[in-house]
């Protein structure tokens, strides 16, 4: 067998037993989990080797089949998935994949046509669909993948190509070697017997996995029954009912676990089924060819889908790829802080779960561990690796950006005894006006970001509280210890309160200025009353001298005073 992963990569591959994301309710018209997005695929020996207890998987009579688990690509059972196998209308779920790809609008009218009618292997005309009867697009992807109608893949062939063998050769083909399905080969869009008309168990799947990833193909496929009414011009109605028998209750193979499913019966084929399942543990697609019978291709079907659910469980895991952690952890036995971004092999990628026996989950959780891959000048290289239930499961390698001794104390851990004395905060205003501290006044309102608690060891003690005490003992605040956060900081006592502390400071500012004012005041009627007694004395004087000065002048002019 053709390795798909390389042998004594085991722990690349138990990588590859991760899964994508679970979906907890299943239904065919709702969003399904299809899995992985990248498909790829480990092949069942190689998942096995992992686990000394996996699962013995039942007998399965079919010549070649293959179960695979869709969140992890793991191949659960396989048998021949490799060997070239004639396909029979399990081809019909890639012409309905390329015809749903094909045509803009399902609405679109076609007609049965002569070739679609005539040029067919004897038997392989189904009644109830002649030529020249007309039905929309969508409505002929019913009959397809419900009753499998041969003239159907036909007509869906020309009218999307031209021509059957155009359809084939730059249709068809070309979209199974684009999904990987390189063995591979179509002769014709209907699966009648073609001695080179040739696929594998494997290929199938990868086709399979495709197809239902699209919500038109795994809504039609997975209807156990339709009527056709619309657009017809030879019948009143066509009434479709699926060849499967896992979506029909009344069936005893029945299971409501199946979703989507496709049947093939030809003489070189043998009886072929495939199926998509699911529930809210796992995803699987089941492929069985080459049977005896229908019956046992559903038997050996219901066993491997039991097979699957029964035994395997998928647990998450404890970290993502692309995380970057801090932690304290021993390196080459000593105590060391480091600090290191998870990544993955490229050929690993978008996966979150692991795969396991159900049977480990009674044995304990994950654990983990460092292992050094490598020394050179750039420094260490190492490798995280988790165990589940004593099995290497998933080996991260990381990328170390920080690395330095660990901190004899860690930092995280509060002081183990308070401050000695802390100081009392006053209870009452001070009496007297408090000179302003000459340190900047703390912020208004505490800070926007409250201090986060880091899942990584800081290498420094964590930092101080944004609000500075004033150095004098009246408004000193007491001090608070390392673990204290912003928020606390901010609802310290009054006198640490910006608002509080400025309504003592503005009531003496505005008694000094009131003070100022009476004294202004005061002085200015001082200054008015001693002008006025400088001008009464200086009028008094005036007065004097002026009559002084009449009195001589009138002794001078008077001549009876002279006489």
């Amino acid at each position: 067998m053709k390795t798909i992963l390389k042998k004594g990569t085991v722990l690349l591959l138990a990588a590859a037993l991760l899964a994508g994301l679970l979906v907890p309710a299943r239904s065919v018209s709702a969003a399904a989990s299809t899995g992985r997005s990248d498909h790829y695929i480990v092949e069942a020996e190689d998942a096995a080797a992992v686990f000394d207890n996996w699962p013995k998987a039942p007998e399965v009579i079919a010549e070649s089949a293959i179960l695979l688990e869709l969140n992890t690509g793991i191949v659960l059972y396989g048998k021949n998935i490799e060997k070239q196998m004639h396909p029979a209308s399990l081809t019909k779920i890639l012409t309905a994949l390329v015809a749903i790809e094909a045509f803009g609008d399902l609405n679109t009218v076609i007609t049965i046509s002569h070739n679609a009618v005539t040029d067919l292997a004897p038997g392989g005309y189904m009644e109830g669909y002649p030529e020249g009867e007309t039905m929309t697009v969508e409505d002929a992807l019913y009959a397809l993948c419900l009753e499998s109608v041969n003239q159907i893949a036909y007509t869906l062939a020309e009218a999307i190509s031209g021509s059957m063998k155009s359809f084939v050769d730059r249709r068809l083909n070309p979209r199974a070697w684009q999904i990987g399905a390189n063995d591979t080969q179509f002769t014709n869009p209907h699966g009648l017997d073609d001695a080179h008309h040739l696929t594998t168990a494997l290929d199938l799947a990868k086709i399979f996995w495709t197809a239902i990833e699209n919500d038109t193909y795994r809504r039609i496929a997975g209807t156990p029954s339709h009527t056709i009414s619309q657009k017809l011009t030879k019948a009143e109605k066509i009434d479709c009912s699926h060849t499967v028998l896992q979506l029909h209750p009344e069936s005893p193979y029945y299971d409501r676990r199946v979703l989507v499913g496709k049947t093939g019966t030809e003489d070189l084929a043998g009886h072929c089924l495939a199926v998509y399942a699911s529930d809210p543990n796992i995803d699987v697609i089941c492929i069985v060819l080459n049977s005896d019978s229908k019956e046992h291709a559903a038997a050996d079907t219901n066993a491997l889908l039991n097979y699957a659910f029964d035994n395997f469980t998928l647990v998450g895991l404890p970290v993502q790829a692309g995380a970057v952690v801090r932690e304290t952890r021993a390196v080459d036995g000593t105590e060391r802080e480091i600090e290191y971004t998870v990544g993955w092999p490229d050929t690993v990628t978008q996966i979150n779960k692991a795969l396991i026996p159900t049977s480990l989950l009674r044995t304990g959780g994950w654990n983990d561990f460092l292992r050094k891959t490598g020394s050179g000048e750039s420094g260490d290289t190492y490798e995280l690796v988790y165990t589940f239930g004593g099995y290497e499961l998933v080996r991260y390698p990381i990328t170390v950006t920080y690395m330095s001794d660990a901190p004899t104390v860690p930092p995280t851990e509060p002081p183990t005894q308070p401050p000695t004395e802390p100081q009392v905060p006053p209870t009452e205003p001070p009496t007297e006006p408090q000179v302003p501290p000459t340190e900047p006044e703390p912020p208004t309102q505490p800070p926007t970001e409250a201090v986060q608690p880091s899942t990584q060891a800081p290498t420094e003690a964590p930092t101080q509280a944004p609000t500075q005490a004033p150095t004098q003992a009246p408004t000193q605040a007491p001090t608070q210890p390392p673990t204290q956060t912003a928020t606390e900081a901010a609802t310290q006592p009054a006198h640490t309160d910006p608002d509080k502390v400025s309504v003592p400071v503005q009531a003496w500012i505005v008694i000094a200025l009131l003070g100022i004012l009476l004294a202004l005041a005061v002085i200015l009627i001082l200054m008015l009353a001693g002008e006025n007694k400088r001008l009464r004395e200086y009028l008094r004087k005036s007065f004097q001298m002026e009559e002084q000065s009449a009195g001589q002048t009138e002794g001078k002019d008077s001549p009876e005073e002279e006489e």
